[in-house]
């Protein structure tokens, strides 16, 4: 073999292998604004990430929360070590003085086809006291019924929302098989994490099926602007950019069919990734800095009926 020939081979090598090779990376990422609009939260992440023809992949996630009490510009400061897996939720109540912090980590494919993940919610006090609140357990991500030929997404399974004031945190469960789906709402006064109320049963509605297979609908939850936990379904009869819903109240009323416009569902509540003037926030990925102005793309908290 001649030097060019075994130079170019070396070359390829090097590529291909490196395109096999996981390499340690990090990112700011998912800036909310506080229930106020007065503050920020956001979260760092490290994570090991490996290039491919089409995509990054990453794994081994790890995430730290960020606050900052104004708008400016400047990097948020991190009030948490890292934590094991990737955000998932994120909402900084602070009127109440604390973030709630949603993570998994990365899903693991069973033997059935269908997937599983660890996901944690915690409660972060201001001053960076981290207190679980539901999760840490291996919970179902997809469900397949066909041997892994075809998989969905579950309803959750596990979720925490605070209340648009952020004393009440709305605890949300779900289990899933290919024969049943049962959905479950707990509320939690957000200062000691007691229970309020609950748990009380989410009524569901018919899956549709497809070669003996059942898909369960899509589910989406907000807290309402008259301070009730919505449970949105879709593809269950309702006019087009509504949903059918079932609505719960702290003190056990539960109203089914509420008929309920999508835009109420983005977001589920006081602190997102938009204000209630309509700017919304981004970060920088790499520098940690932030921008704000005014954005089309997600509206405010409240929505049209």
């Amino acid at each position: 073999m001649n030097a060019g020939r075994r130079s170019a081979l070396l070359s390829a090598t090097l590529a291909f292998g490196g395109c096999d090779s996981w390499e340690e990376d990090s990112r700011y990422s998912y800036p909310v604004f506080s229930d106020d609009g007065a503050g920020i939260a956001a979260v760092y992440m490290t994570f090991e990430a490996q290039d491919t023809t089409t995509h990054t992949r990453t794994r081994n996630h790890e995430t730290q929360v960020l606050m900052k009490e104004d708008t400016s510009s400047t990097v948020p400061t991190a009030i948490t070590s890292l934590m094991l897996g990737q955000v998932r939720d994120l909402f900084f109540m602070r009127d109440e003085e604390y973030i709630i912090l949603g993570r998994h980590n990365d899903e693991v494919e069973r033997s059935d086809g269908s997937s599983e993940r660890t996901i944690w919610y915690d409660r972060v006090d201001l001053d960076g006291t981290v207190t679980n609140i539901a999760g840490g357990s291996t919970y179902l991500s997809m469900l397949s019924c066909d041997g892994g030929s075809s998989s969905s997404s579950t309803a959750g399974p596990l979720k925490v929302i605070p209340s648009p004031d952020g004393t009440v945190l709305a605890l949300f469960e779900s289990t899933s098989s290919c024969s049943e789906r049962s959905m479950q709402v707990t509320f939690l006064d957000a200062a000691d994490l007691s229970v309020l109320d609950g748990p009380h049963t989410v009524p569901d509605v018919e899956p549709t099926w497809s070669g003996g297979t059942p898909w369960w609908a899509t589910v989406d939850l907000a807290w309402t602007a008259e301070n009730g936990f919505a449970a949105g379904f879709w593809g269950a009869s309702a006019p087009v950019d509504h949903l059918s819903a079932t609505t719960i109240e702290v003190g056990g009323t539960v109203t089914e069919a509420v008929i309920i416009a999508m835009d109420c569902f983005y977001p589920a509540t006081t602190s997102s990734s938009t204000n209630a003037d309509g700017d919304g926030v981004e970060i920088n990925e790499r520098t940690g800095t932030l921008n704000t102005s005014a954005t089309s793309y997600v509206g405010a908290y409240g929505c049209s009926e």
